[in-house]
């Protein structure tokens, strides 16, 4: 019997992805301004960490895990004033992001036209 392995089309990768994305930044911003009082408020940020685990690149993976690190220790710090925020947005404390849209973009181009 032959085994298949399922491979998602970058649509689907890309649709996780970008479902990922708007999870973790709901979450980033909610933890400028409120402590993690809940635990499953990181509920769907990790079922979508573990979508990522089962399809993605190692790379992919790694910048994933990045950014949950970056919400979970956003969520452990004071809350922040309005002018910390555009501090914060500007002096580069997102980069987490940014590794995951650029190794999202890498792997996406390996199964698309793209």
């Amino acid at each position: 019997m032959r085994c298949s392995v399922f491979v998602p089309t970058a649509f689907k990768r890309e649709t996780l992805y970008g479902d990922f994305i708007t999870e973790a930044s709901r979450l980033m911003a909610d933890a400028f301004d409120h402590s993690l009082d809940k635990p499953e408020t990181l509920g769907q940020l990790c079922a979508n960490l573990g979508r990522i685990r089962l399809v993605s690149s190692a790379a992919v993976l790694a910048a994933a895990e990045e950014c949950c690190d970056r919400v979970v220790d956003l969520y452990a710090k004071p809350n922040r004033t309005i002018d910390q925020l555009f501090t914060t947005l500007h002096d580069g404390e997102l980069e987490a992001f940014k590794h995951f849209s650029d190794a999202c973009r890498a792997e996406l181009r390996r199964y698309s036209a793209y």
